[in-house]
C-alpha cells in the first residue's frame, strides 16, 4: 500500500487492521510506503519544525533575517530548540519529549477568523512585522501558545498579498510560483473523465461509451475533487488517531515485518520534511529507535536504491543523475527528493517510478 498526507494516517491503521485479520481475510501484505505524511502527531510535524524549514527555504520564501530572528527566539521560548537538537543526534541518545499540539487546533480555530471582523489586537491573522509575528507565536488571542506554524502560514500569505514577499506561495511547493498550472485542477479534469473512471471500474464499459456519445439515458461520470473540504472538517473536528509512530508503524515493522518506506520532498511547507524526520528519530523500531547514522547516501533518477555509488567512472549501470539523499536500517527506509513538494510525483515521475519499481515493489 503506497499513499500521500494524510494516507499516513490511513495506511498504518489499514495495515494494521490486515495482519490482526488474516484469521478471517487473509492479505498478503507485502510492504507500505507513505509520502510527506502525517506519521507523527502535529507538533512534530509541523509546529517544531517549522522554523527549520523556512531557514532552510529563506531565498525562495523571501524571508529577511529579522522574521526568521523571531522565529528562532520563538524555539528557545517554547523548548523546541531542545527537540531539534535532539533529533539531529544519530543515533538518538534517548526518547524525544514532543508536547501533544501546542498550536491546540489551529486549522480549525482559523476556519471561524474573519479578519474584518476582528477587533483585538491580540488576534491578528496578518502578521508582517517582527513585533507582530513575536505576538501572533506567544501571546495571540487568535491561536494557543507557540503557535509557530500558523504564525508562518499567515506571515507568508498576508506578504503575499500585500505584494512585498513571494507572490503565490503555495504551501503544496514552496518553489510553484504565479505562473504554475494548479496540478490538482488537471487531476479533477482526468478523473472526471467517463473512459478513466470506466478504467477503474467506477462505470461501466457501456456507460463510458454511451457518455462519450453524449447519451442521456445513461449515468453521467462523477465529478472528481482532488480535495473535499467536508472531509477534511470532519476528520480534523473528530477526536485524532493516535499518531502511528508511536505504536503502529513500530508494531507492523518490528512484530509483523512489514518493509516500511517513507518519502519527503524537500519543498513541502504543508508537511515539512524536518518533521518527518524528527519523527522517525523518535520511533523505536526492531530492537532500536531512530537511524543510527543520517540518511545521506546519494540516489538517483533511475536507481531509488543503489547498493552503491553511481559514480562517472561506473560504466555498468545507469543512475541519472542525483535526485535526493536516502537511509535504510532495520526495514525502515527514508528518502528525501529533492526539488519536489507535497506531492512527489506531480514533479517527480520520473523518480517516482523508480522508486516505486526499486524500494516499494522490491520492498
Amino acid at each position: 500500500m503506497i499513499g500521500e498526507s494524510w494516507a499516513g494516517i490511513y495506511i498504518p491503521y489499514f495495515g494494521s487492521a490486515i495482519v490482526q485479520g488474516q484469521d478471517s481475510f487473509p492479505i498478503n501484505l507485502r510492504s507500505i510506503s507513505i509520502g510527506d505524511g502525517t506519521i507523527g502527531n502535529a507538533a512534530a510535524m509541523s509546529t517544531i519544525t517549522i522554523g527549520s524549514f523556512m531557514r532552510s527555504q529563506k531565498d525562495i520564501l523571501q524571508v529577511p533575517n529579522d522574521i526568521l530572528s523571531v522565529f528562532a527566539e520563538a524555539e528557545k521560548t517554547c523548548g523546541f530548540d531542545h527537540i531539534l537538537q535532539a533529533a539531529d543526534q544519530y543515533p538518538p541518545k534517548g526518547k524525544i519529549h514532543i508536547p501533544g499540539n501546542p498550536e491546540n487546533r489551529n486549522y480549525k480555530r482559523h476556519q471561524h477568523l474573519d479578519v474584518r471582523n476582528l477587533v483585538d489586537e491580540t488576534c491578528n491573522i496578518e502578521p508582517t512585522t517582527p513585533d507582530m509575528v513575536r505576538t501572533s507565536i506567544l501571546n495571540s488571542t487568535c491561536y494557543g501558545p507557540c503557535a509557530t506554524f500558523a504564525t508562518a502560514f499567515d506571515y507568508l500569505g498576508a506578504m503575499s498579498a500585500s505584494g512585498a514577499g513571494k507572490q503565490c506561495h503555495d504551501i503544496y511547493d514552496t518553489h510553484n510560483d504565479c505562473d504554475t498550472i494548479d496540478p490538482l485542477d488537471l487531476l479533477a479534469s482526468y478523473f472526471s473523465r467517463a473512459d478513466v473512471q470506466v478504467s477503474l471500474n467506477l462505470l461501466s464499459a457501456a456507460a463510458g461509451k454511451d457518455n462519450q456519445q453524449n447519451s442521456p439515458a445513461t449515468p453521467s461520470p462523477m465529478n472528481f475533487a482532488p480535495c473535499n473540504s467536508t472531509i477534511l472538517t470532519t476528520l480534523l473536528s473528530s477526536s485524532s488517531p493516535v499518531a502511528p509512530a508511536y505504536s503502529i508503524l513500530p508494531d507492523l515493522v518490528t512484530t509483523h515485518k512489514i518493509p516500511l518506506h517513507i518519502y519527503s520532498g524537500e519543498n513541502d511547507f504543508l508537511l515539512n520534511h524536518f518533521g518527518t524526520e524528527l519523527s522517525l528519530q523518535n520511533m523505536t523500531w526492531n530492537g532500536a529507535q531512530g537511524f543510527s547514522q543520517k540518511p545521506n547516501r546519494p540516489f538517483f533518477s533511475d536507481n531509488a536504491a543503489p547498493i552503491h555509488s553511481c559514480d562517472k567512472e561506473n560504466t555498468t549501470e545507469t543512475c541519472g543523475v542525483e535526485v535526493g539523499v536516502w537511509g535504510s536500517e532495520r526495514g525502515v527506509t527514508y528518502h528525501l527528493f529533492w526539488g519536489a513538494g507535497h506531492s512527489v510525483f506531480g514533479k517527480k515521475p520520473r523518480e517516482m517510478f523508480a522508486y516505486v519499481r526499486d524500494v516499494v515493489v522490491a520492498g
